[in-house]
């Protein structure tokens, strides 16, 4: 039994089945790097830039962490089984990046993300640090990113 020395995709499956245990079952929830048909509206986790929890210490497995948790909705209402607007675009992509938002902007999310059980990895700190939106030209998808900085470290698998 060794240690989980890909920390990212740890951090991005944990991450991942947090928000999928949590959000309704209707939106697309999954780690990036993985094979999906694109449906809307989905939130993809990306685990990017790793390295030292801070500037002083030396190698030692201890990673920071800067997560990207991206949001996409389409630029259209949501419409009940009649044909009756229900929610308009804006509407819908508010709620679906609040729903999101008040799931990462936890106090104590690293916590929330340890009782997940992902084999491999333990969060010391996870915190939500900016959001980012956007529209994506001419498919007008609504985009939104949120930036979560975690300190985890590998445990056995």
């Amino acid at each position: 039994m060794g240690l989980e020395y890909a920390i990212e995709e740890s951090c991005e499956d944990a991450l991942a089945a947090y928000l999928k245990a949590n959000l309704p079952g209707d939106m697309l929830v999954t780690p990036a790097w993985t094979t999906w048909t694109l449906q809307y509206p989905c939130v993809i986790v990306h685990a990017g830039m790793s390295g030292n929890w801070n500037d002083q210490a030396v190698f030692n497995w201890r990673r920071k962490i800067e997560v990207n948790v991206g949001i996409k909705t389409e630029a259209k209402s949501v419409k009940d089984d009649g044909g009756v607007t229900i929610r308009l675009a804006r509407e819908q992509n508010r709620a679906v990046r609040a729903a999101v938002t008040e799931l990462l902007g936890k106090a104590m999310l690293h916590e929330e993300l340890n009782a997940m059980n992902i084999p491999g990895i333990l969060f010391s700190t996870a915190y939500m640090m900016g959001v980012t939106r956007s529209v994506d030209g001419p498919g007008r998808i609504f985009e939104s990113s949120i930036v979560i900085e975690v300190i985890a470290q590998p445990t056995a698998i």
